[in-house]
């Protein structure tokens, strides 16, 4: 079996105790990128089978019929392995705007946007390539920068928080029953501030435990490449508590969005081979079942094609 192919079956497994095989790689390069990622491999012998999309979170008229997912479809099918990955947002910036996010909230643990929800869920169940889809739901609700972003100090929010995940979960699947759910906190006590074992929805609808982290390092300074290390590994909410979560509920590991990070930038590493291997070991380590690298310019420069050495890295760690 070449590496693609254990790769691939890896999918269908449930997580190891420390398995060896590569996870599946993924990779974000932008709306409606698939000619992007069709190209990426191309000019540079790479196998990219998970293709990602960020939903609309402006407004529940535009979130609930899917971002490009015809589009998608065409990717998905035209090659054996393919599969689609996609952040759904859990509340929008747009509606409801007189609301608090406390009363957001509310209202999504009463079933109050179930209707929403289930429209996206037949949105993917009317593209027959995108139904076994993976929706990592809520992505990084315990950092401030997204409409969904979940308060500090309120444990009745964070209740709802969690009541709310669920019922979204739920009428999704139950309008496309092959979908899988990633949970996905953020690194770090973020805004949040609270670890990811109480902030957790719980294991009825949640098939990956994944987490939001780059190589940066936010107490800045000039680290060194174990200190960059421990932090993101060691800390609280660090990728040592994501195994342990994980381990402790039965769920699978995955990582969707990660890159490097501009050096101009707290803490960033720039162009670091070194986390590359960091991030592609650790996979390998806990039995990731994929990643998604974020092939973009967004927060910060992620792009590999201005980071030669850490992109030769890449390309020889995931081919």
């Amino acid at each position: 079996m070449t590496g693609l192919g254990r790769r691939l079956q890896k999918a269908s497994t449930q997580q190891g105790a420390g398995g060896s095989a590569a996870p599946i790689t993924g990779m974000y390069m932008g709306w409606g990128a698939t000619a992007d990622i069709t190209a990426y491999e191309a000019a540079n012998s790479i196998d990219i089978p998970y293709g990602h999309e960020f939903g609309d979170q402006t407004q529940w008229s535009w979130f609930e019929n899917g971002t490009n997912f015809s589009q998608w479809n065409t990717w998905v099918g035209a090659k054996p392995g393919r599969r689609f990955t996609y952040s759904a947002p859990l509340l929008t910036a747009g509606d409801d705007t007189g609301l608090t996010i406390h009363q957001k909230y509310t209202n999504l643990a009463a079933g109050s946007y179930n209707s929403h929800f289930a429209n996206l869920g037949n949105a993917f169940q009317s593209q027959p390539n995108l139904r076994n889809a993976i929706v990592r739901l809520g992505w990084e609700f315990n950092g401030n920068s997204r409409a969904w972003a979940v308060p500090p100090n309120n444990q009745t929010t964070l209740n709802n928080y969690k009541a709310g995940f669920n019922q979204a979960a739920s009428a999704l699947k139950a309008a496309c029953p092959t979908l899988e759910i990633e949970w996905c906190p953020n690194c770090q006590l973020d805004y949040t501030n609270r670890v990811f074992v109480d902030m957790y929805p719980g294991n009825t609808y949640v098939d990956y435990i994944g987490i939001g982290l780059y190589d940066y390092y936010w107490p800045g300074g000039n680290p060194s490449q174990a200190q960059r290390e421990a932090w993101l590994r060691d800390s609280t909410n660090g990728l040592a508590d994501q195994v342990a979560l994980a381990a402790a509920n039965s769920k699978r590991l995955a990582h969707t969005e990660w890159g490097l990070w501009e050096s101009s930038s707290t803490g960033g590493g720039g162009d670091r081979p070194a986390f590359i291997d960091f991030m592609a070991d650790w996979y390998e380590q806990h039995d990731y079942v994929y990643h998604i690298y974020n092939n973009i310019e967004a927060d910060a420069e992620h792009r590999l094609d201005l980071y030669p050495n850490a992109k030769a890295r890449y390309l020889a760690r995931f081919r």
